[in-house]
């Protein structure tokens, strides 16, 4: 149960005073004591009376209290939600919740302090208003005025917070628009502009800093770190831009103006993006735009471009560099160019970076391999040097020591012989290669000796031009891809093509419009060679199909001349001609000759009447066909004519049986499947090879897929992709298709 408030519980009525009268037990003292009796009445209603005035009095108390306690709870809500509620006053955020000046558009507006303050002062009239008894009022005023000072000193404070916040958000604002300002200027290369909008931002910042009250050395690391960052993000931005020229001089302008750490981070997000535009533009100049790497076709030749590649920017690259001399400083002169560049000849000198001390700045383990634990005195100073790079100088000279002192002692030969060096991490670098904050080891050398080191002994070496394994085998990459694309593109444009020249084809009727369509076509000309001989043969096939069915007809009813056969010459091959001269020459003919020209001659008029009526050529192209069918087969007299009937009713059902393509290039597609057979139930290659052309070449059809075949068999993981995808789904077999199937899967695997 719910603790009631003792506020309700004093306002509960008391128990009701007694007010029956008491009769007596004598039936005869009414009329014996009415005087008595009317004063007890009279006793009795004068209780009776001040029990109910009482009673007035508790529920008026109660009323009061039931008063206050609803204006109390309904002022609460109001408050409430004027404060927290969705659009509530405390809810107001930085300039929002401050006051504004009045200006000629616009009225002011108050604080929040002061919004809050007018709407609890409103809220409390609106309910004091509503009291008529003053007790009440007195009693909410109280209540009420306690709770609204918490409410306005939280109002306050709020004011004040978000004063602060709208101050900070101002500086930060200020600050970023100087740095945008900075970024404006310096794409457009006004890099002093941009060096002043920089300055102005951190002016402005210190500025208002010190109004907060922060620290100076506080002020000064916050700008340096915003000055870092607001370059580094500028020249990095152009440089994700492609801008590469304008990223490489903002950073050659400004990486003084950078910590160490923002510096690394710049040349570590520069050196990837320069390296790949360098490398890509390599690709346009180099590979895209030599016309001596075109196939005949168009495309660029892989095994051409990847040698330029390897020659341009192969391992094998080298360049020239000048190396110091190395003859004309002593040791004792060397001593002092390492002191100077170490320390300034300081023996207490001490790098906090590096833990390296002394004169010349020996690391604790080395000086620990050296010495032992011998104090560093400067006579041990001078004995430690001796001990440990007298030996490299008389072999590598003063630069194999200056190379030994930066860059370990190893890497003194590999200096001296132009190689790479190697680092602490194990990897090869170059000797031209910045050290972070610090020069490279060859500008490091070069400083040390000077013109000492350069006079007489100066000589120049031989070294790698690109050291960077990875790089190349990247560039590699990029060159076969771009080489598969070329392919790609070509093989798009020549099938279109091809698409366009077989259907112009099939709509000229004569072998010399055949022939135009072709040679005006964009295809190879090894393509346009191949596909005119092919139409030439074809009609010169025909010619001498037509002519020798016409010879055969003559023959085969006694009218074949001399004459007949002369005037056929032109149709006929220089065989045919000599074989039907003889022919007709001869005046004598076997009993079998007669019997099949007998039989010829009625199988003649079934082809004439129940196979092509009124059309002469296809005639004679297929009694030609036929004639030689039945004489391999050596079919004679009345076995001829059956033989015939059979090949003639097979025509009416399939007009390619005898006559046509397919009977000219079967031979050659059973070898294909012969050669290259699929499982049980998959569709034969011959199939699919039709399938996406009727009138493909049987014989270029082997050769090629005597070339996919080797692919495979040599384990080009690619090739067996493409070839299984096809052959397990029946897909049309194309050139193209193999190919493109084949390259978007090697390059999906990233091999091109």
């Amino acid at each position: 149960m719910a603790k009631i408030g003792q506020y309700y519980l004093d306002s509960l009525p008391g128990p009701i005073a007694e007010t029956r009268v008491q009769g007596t037990a004598d039936p005869n003292a009414f009329g014996a004591g009415v005087g008595q009796a009317m004063g007890n009445v009279g006793n009795a209603i004068s209780s009776a009376g001040e029990a109910v005035f009482k009673n007035d009095l508790i529920q008026q108390e109660k009323r009061r209290k039931m008063n206050v306690l609803n204006a109390e709870t309904n002022s609460e809500t109001e408050i409430t939600n004027l404060l927290y509620g969705q659009e509530g006053l405390l809810h107001l955020q930085g300039e929002n919740a401050l006051p504004k000046v009045a200006t000629k558009d616009t009225a002011a507006v108050p604080g929040v302090g002061q919004r809050v303050t007018d709407a609890l002062a409103g809220i409390r009239k609106k309910y004091l208003d509503g009291f008529a008894d003053d007790q009440e009022k007195m009693v909410f005023s109280q209540m009420f005025d306690d709770r609204a000072r918490i409410y306005t000193r939280a109002a306050m404070q709020h004011e004040v917070q978000q004063g602060d916040i709208a101050f900070q958000q101002s500086r930060e604002a200020s600050r970023t628009s100087y740095a945008n300002l900075f970024a404006t200027l310096a794409e457009k290369g006004d890099f002093p502009g941009a060096v002043t909008a920089l300055n102005t931002g951190m002016g402005t910042f210190n500025s208002t800093g010190k109004t907060l009250g922060i620290p100076a050395e506080a002020l000064k690391q916050d700008n340096d770190a915003y000055a870092s960052s607001t370059i580094a993000k500028t020249i990095i931005a152009q440089a994700k831009a492609k801008n590469i020229d304008l990223a490489n001089r903002m950073f050659d302008y400004f990486k003084n103006d950078l910590d160490v750490n923002t510096k690394a981070l710049v040349e570590g997000e520069l050196k990837p993006i320069i390296e790949q535009d360098e490398d890509l533009r390599f690709i346009e100049t180099e590979i895209k735009n030599d016309p001596s790497l075109r196939n005949p076709d168009g495309s660029i030749n892989m095994d051409k471009a990847l040698a330029k590649t390897t020659s341009l920017r192969g391992p094998g690259v080298t360049k020239t560099v000048n190396v110091p001399g190395r003859g004309q400083v002593s040791f004792e002169q060397l001593k002092g160019l390492v002191a100077r560049n170490e320390s300034g000849g300081n023996y207490d000198a001490h790098n906090d970076d590096s833990g390296a001390h002394g004169k010349y700045q020996f690391m604790p383990g080395t000086w620990s391999g050296i010495m032992s634990d011998a104090p560093m005195t400067p006579e041990n100073q001078e004995l430690a040097f001796e001990k440990k790079y007298k030996p490299i100088y008389d072999e590598y000279g003063a630069a194999g020591v200056l190379v030994a002192v930066y860059a370990g002692d190893s890497n003194a030969e590999r200096y001296i012989k132009g190689e790479n060096l190697i680092g602490d991490n194990g990897q090869p670098y170059s000797a031209d290669a910045p050290q972070g904050e610090y020069p490279s080891v060859r500008q490091y050398v070069i400083n040390a000796l000077g013109n000492d080191g350069l006079q007489g002994g100066a000589t120049t070496q031989t070294v790698a031009a690109y050291d960077d394994p990875v790089r190349f085998a990247k560039l590699e990459n990029l060159t076969r891809a771009t080489v598969s694309d070329s392919v790609r593109d070509v093989s798009q444009r020549l099938g279109l093509e091809v698409d366009r020249v077989k259907n112009a084809l099939a709509n000229v009727t004569t072998s010399q419009e055949q022939l135009e369509t072709i040679n005006s076509s964009s295809l190879p000309d090894s393509m346009k060679k191949d596909w005119s001989d092919k139409i030439t043969a074809a009609y010169q096939s025909n010619l001498s199909k037509s002519a020798n069915g016409a010879l055969e007809v003559l023959k085969a009813s006694g009218g074949l001349t001399v004459d007949a056969v002369q005037a056929m010459k032109n149709q006929l091959g220089f065989t045919e001609y000599v074989s039907w001269l003889a022919k007709a020459t001869s005046q004598q003919k076997t009993d079998a000759e007669k019997a099949n020209d007998n039989a010829d001659t009625q199988w003649h008029s079934w082809v004439k009447s129940e196979l092509f009526p009124g059309k002469a050529n296809q005639q004679n192209e297929y009694i030609a066909d036929l004639k030689a069918f039945l004489d391999n087969e050596g079919a004679n007299g009345g076995d001829r004519t059956v033989k015939a009937r059979q090949y003639i009713d097979n025509q009416k059902k399939d007009v390619g049986y005898i006559l046509g393509y397919r009977a000219r290039n079967a031979e050659g597609f059973n070898q294909i499947d012969q050669f290259f057979p699929v499982d049980e139930g998959q569709t034969p290659i011959s199939s699919l090879i039709l399938k996406a052309d009727p009138n493909a070449d049987a014989d270029g059809w082997v050769k090629m897929l005597n070339q996919f075949s080797s692919m495979v068999q040599e384990g080009d993981p690619d090739a067996t992709y493409a070839w299984n995808l096809i052959v397990d789904n029946g897909l049309p077999f194309t050139e193209e298709t193999f190919w493109g199937i084949r390259n978007e899967h090697a390059r999906a695997n990233n091999r091109i």
